[in-house]
């Protein structure tokens, strides 16, 4: 799948900028096909949807659905990968920016960066679970290969949280520097990755002892990490 797509408008209500989304299929490598585009926002999954702002998305690990943060409406907007339809949205935190899906398949998470908490989805009914609350902007997620742990980057502050998933519970934060954005777990969960917007670091941090280590310099601005799922050889 590609990112989300938006093409921008004019003003909307109560001053918000209307935007029209859609997620964007890339070309197949393997037989160069291109399917459709599918519309998100309108809870139908077949209009247009105004306003919405696309922003990240995860998708299960059977690859079955797809979860897209719809930023501008608050809501997730469910996609069927094999019937390429998106389905009704779900209401969930103010502006919500980022998503994981748990290891399992069974949850995911969505982080709420208009303010402190996380949602969690059951992906068998679409329903919200009761709401994860972390220190600071919810922004950036890594998930643990386990699924027990949750790790959340604020954006504006200089930490990241670790959140029990089981009981809700925040851990220590971890402090790593200015503007921690985004975070990625290695492949078997040992070291997270942080990047630091506004230091233009890529910070490890030591899961078992929360202990922060010596960071990388990165580009400016760095605002994104990801990893690969193996060790690599």
């Amino acid at each position: 799948m590609g990112l989300p797509q938006c093409r921008g408008g004019g003003v909307g209500g109560a001053g918000s900028v209307e935007q029209v989304c859609a997620v964007r299929p890339l070309v197949d490598a393997s037989d160069q096909w291109r399917s459709a585009e599918v519309r998100v926002g309108d809870g139908t999954g077949e209009g247009l949807g105004e306003a919405v702002g696309a922003q990240n998305m995860a998708i299960t690990p059977d690859n079955r659905t797809l979860y897209v943060a719809n930023i501008h409406d608050n809501t997730v907007t469910p996609v069927d990968l094999e019937a390429r339809k998106a389905g009704a949205e779900i209401p969930v935190g103010p502006r919500p920016f980022n998503v994981v899906a748990a290891p399992d398949g069974k949850t995911v998470y969505v982080s709420n960066s208009g303010g402190s908490t996380v949602t969690p989805i059951d992906t068998e009914t679409n329903d919200t679970e009761p709401t994860l609350l972390v220190s600071g902007q919810a922004y950036g997620l890594g998930l643990s290969p386990d699924g027990r742990t949750l790790w959340v980057s604020p954006s504006t502050g200089d930490h990241v949280t670790p959140v029990d998933t089981v009981t809700g519970a925040p851990g220590t934060k971890v402090t790593v520097g200015r503007s921690a954005f985004d975070v990625g777990l290695d492949w078997n969960g040992s070291t997270a990755y942080v990047t630091t917007a506004d230091g233009n670091r890529l910070v490890p941090v030591d899961t078992a002892s929360g202990a922060a280590g010596a960071p990388l310099t990165t580009g400016a601005y760095p605002l994104a990490v990801a990893l690969t799922p193996v060790p690599v050889k």
